[in-house]
């Protein structure tokens, strides 16, 4: 019953894939094979006249970017490769959502397998959903293998805010994909156009939020970013201080989101098995 999704899943993963690992071998490549330039100081040996000197020396960027690390103490906080996985597995759960949308091009065939229609569109769901977190951990494994091979790992840290931040980027990636298919659901063929154009939609309400606009108005777009996943985190930094539109706190935003993803499911539901063609 899920044969098809499954295809189509392994296919979108296979493209995500690829892309990711010509960017990390891309990467690698620059960082073993491209030279700058650093200050290196030194003290004079007379204390007559004794200043500090100093002269420029060419050396390997992977050499540099350990030596920035340990001079100025900088660190790579857990939170930020989750939420850098997140994003990008969001991007993926935006394309998967489509799939009930294609189905409906495929009615005749589709709803009159031996299955109810809200058994097959769960099925969906969970093999979409395995999708999703498949793309997260590929991602998150391409970013450590970017880490390591420029000599950084150690500098990785498990930060306070480690696993707030899985929870809402993957509470995040869940919910687009239940807005998108919410949104596709009822119009046959037509989810492509509709995942596509979202992300646009979606950073106008977050841009129209910004904007000081009159209270009614202001009070208006935020409030049509409850329904818009992205808007829950639009500011995360390696400060481990991140925000978002929605005026929550980061636990009510967690929870939302999450809330978002499961009534967003239930509406797929029950517009999949009341539609009539």
């Amino acid at each position: 019953m899920t044969y098809t999704e499954w295809l189509r899943v392994r296919r979108t993963l296979l493209v995500y894939t690829i892309v990711l690992v010509s960017i990390l071998v891309s990467s690698i490549i620059a960082i073993f094979f491209t030279h700058t330039d650093v200050t290196v100081s030194s003290q004079a040996p007379s204390i007559a006249a004794a200043h500090a000197h100093s002269a420029t020396k060419i050396v390997p960027l992977r050499e540099a970017m350990v030596t920035g690390f340990l001079k100025h103490h900088t660190t790579v906080p857990l939170s930020i490769l989750f939420f850098m996985a997140g994003f990008l597995a969001t991007i993926v759960a935006t394309v998967l959502a489509c799939s009930l949308s294609t189905e409906r091009n495929h009615t005749p065939l589709s709803w009159t397998k031996p299955a109810s229609r809200v058994r097959f569109a769960l099925a969906y769901l969970g093999v979409d959903t395995a999708g999703v977190a498949i793309a997260f951990i590929i991602a998150l494994v391409v970013s450590l293998i970017l880490i390591w091979s420029v000599g950084v790992a150690s500098f990785i840290r498990v930060d306070r805010d480690a696993g707030l931040m899985l929870l809402m980027m993957a509470g995040i990636a869940l919910a687009y994909h239940g807005v998108i298919r919410a949104a596709s659901v009822g119009f046959a063929g037509r989810g492509g156009a509709i995942a596509g154009s979202s992300w646009g939609v979606a950073y106008l309400l977050i841009a129209l939020a910004n904007i000081p606009f009159p209270r009614p108005y202001h009070v208006t777009f935020v409030a049509l970013n409850f329904l818009n996943p992205l808007a829950y985190i639009t500011d995360f930094t390696d400060s481990s201080t991140w925000s978002g539109i929605v005026p929550l706190s980061v636990g009510a935003r967690i929870a939302c989101v999450w809330l978002l993803a499961l009534v967003t499911a239930t509406i797929t539901l029950t517009i999949y098995r009341r539609a009539e063609a």
